[in-house]
């Protein structure tokens, strides 16, 4: 139960940086484009 707890502790960490770092710097990039469904216009 204690490694459960640990692995969705990481991946809600994880999420926490990637939504930050993908909303900062990415928006320009394809990925950034594609999941705010944005043109580079």
């Amino acid at each position: 139960m204690l490694l459960l707890a640990n692995v969705l502790v990481a991946i809600v960490a994880a999420l926490h940086i990637y939504f930050p770092a993908l909303e900062m710097f990415l928006w320009t990039r394809p990925l950034g484009l594609e999941s705010f469904r944005n043109t580079i216009e």
